[in-house]
């Protein structure tokens, strides 16, 4: 709402002959959308709050003060989280479609304009549609004249074509100038990508309690019908979070400054959550699934795959431009000067009331999600222990988020279904040996104050201070008066 009082004059002033300039315009789409954006919005996160585990429940529970255990269970004992779930799909699309179909309209009355303009206020495609029409008709009627006037059907011919092709090429031009309007208007009014976090977050959230309450119908020989299958979560995961990107980028991705588009941890952190939840039998540890079986083995491959794609595109894509040129000044300079440049980079990218930069960065929440992916999906093997090595040294090195609950995910990483090799198991001893031995007191703490999982991090020949240094800056806050740290993300 803090943009439509600042647009509202010039959303309705100089529209007539299309001389306001493309950023106001663009706040005039933005003005116009503003109740329909807030109510939408509104109406998601309520839909949000009543899956038990989102963002928008905890904020919920926060604000009536309910324990974080009870938060959700209250509002969803007498509704089904599916209903709720279709619901939030339901409502973005249909904010995305009035977006586009605004954009839209946009670019045909423009492009009536400029023919209008062009041709002496006549617009020229609906006068020339008519003479093409004139002339099928007036084929009809040449038809049944005699032979005699052949010479003048034949020029009249010949013009009804130059007429017809004309037609055609202006046809194609204005389509032509339509299209590029919309492309080059930017990410169309509407949508808020407050909108896209609270369905990927409620997509996570539900892909985690299906892929409980399958585990546990598996375990008791029971039906379980709760939900959608795994390979239906990932690709309404990846549709959502690929509509997200798509609007980053057509407001210009990295040069983007509009907050209503520009992705946050939740946008990129919900997805590598919803790959590390959904369900995926290891093949061969679980009775119910064998080698044996050729299309459940299928679908596993299917299952794993997409996860791995989507996991690793979302790991790739969350790293802000201050990252970028950290790594770049710290590659070509010596260590010293690398580290002032880091140093000089994070603190451009902070914004004047300390809450850092739009971009969001990796923490560990990140860290924690992708290293439960691979330690799911990727067997035991080398090449498993290497990819979970990058990650820590990234983790440690390049973000220093490192905590709890990170160690634990690496473990996990090199320890589930088998071994990794003797390297690995050796280096996570280490890891796992000089954290017991500083770990003589432990965390109670539900919301990621501290580190949970009681493991307390601290300084000492295989844990050094430095691997943890943004940890507490790169955590997500509820804001506003709760100053609680988000869950998962």
């Amino acid at each position: 709402s803090g943009h439509s009082g600042h647009s509202g004059h010039s959303g309705h002033s100089g529209n007539k002959g299309g001389n306001k300039t493309k950023a106001a315009e663009y706040e005039a789409g933005l003005a116009r959308s503003d109740v329909a954006t807030q109510k939408f919005q509104w109406a998601l996160g309520g839909h949000a709050a009543a899956i038990p585990g989102t963002v928008a429940s905890a904020a919920a529970a926060a604000a009536a003060g309910i324990s974080g255990s009870d938060s959700g269970t209250s509002s969803t004992s007498s509704s089904n989280p599916q209903q709720h779930l279709d619901a939030m799909v339901g409502l973005l699309e249909r904010i995305e479609e009035e977006g586009r179909v605004y954009v839209e309209l946009r670019a045909r009355i423009l492009n009536r304009q400029h023919q209008q303009q062009q041709y002496g206020g006549i617009d020229n495609t609906a006068a020339l549609t008519a003479a093409t029409d004139g002339s099928s008709s007036s084929d009809s009627s040449d038809s049944s004249g005699s032979e005699s006037d052949s010479d003048s059907s034949d020029s009249d011919s010949e013009s009804e074509s130059e007429s017809a092709q004309s037609a055609s090429t202006s046809s194609s031009a204005s389509a032509w100038r339509i299209q590029t309007l919309i492309n080059r208007y930017g990410a169309p009014p509407g949508p808020s990508i407050h909108m896209y976090d609270a369905l990927l977050d409620a997509i996570a959230c539900y892909a985690e309690k299906s892929d409980a309450c399958n585990a546990s119908a598996s375990s008791d020989n029971s039906d379980n019908n709760n939900g959608k299958s795994s390979l239906e979560y990932l690709a309404l995961a990846r549709s959502v979070y690929e509509r997200a990107m798509a609007r980053h980028h057509a407001d210009g991705g990295p040069n983007a400054n509009n907050r209503l588009t520009v992705p946050t941890l939740v946008t990129h952190n919900a997805v590598l959550r919803t790959c590390a939840a959904v369900e995926y039998p290891y093949p061969g540890t679980d009775g119910t699934s064998t080698a044996d079986d050729q299309e459940q083995e299928q679908e596993q491959e299917k299952i794993r795959d997409a996860a791995l794609d989507l996991a690793f595109r979302a790991y790739d894509a969350l790293n802000s431009p201050s990252t970028t040129t950290s790594n770049r000044a710290s590659k070509n300079k010596g260590f010293k000067t690398g580290r002032k440049a880091r140093a000089r980079a994070t603190a451009t990218a902070m914004v004047a009331d300390g809450s850092g930069s739009i971009y969001p960065q990796r923490n560990s929440a990140t860290y924690v999600h992708i290293l439960r992916t691979i330690a799911k999906y990727l067997p035991p093997s080398p090449t498993r222990g290497n990819v979970a090595y990058g990650l820590w040294r990234s983790c440690t090195g390049h973000d220093g988020v490192l905590d709890g609950n990170v160690l634990r995910a690496y473990v996990e990483a090199n320890t589930r279904n088998g071994s990794n090799g003797q390297d690995y198991d050796g280096f996570v001893q280490k890891l796992t040996t000089a954290t017991s031995a500083t770990s003589a007191t432990t965390s109670t703490s539900a919301t990621g104050s501290g580190d949970t999982g009681n493991i307390i991090i601290q300084e000492n020949d295989m844990l050094r201070q430095n691997w943890w240094r943004n940890r507490k800056s790169r955590r997500m806050t509820m804001g506003m008066d709760m100053g609680q740290d988000v869950e998962n993300y």
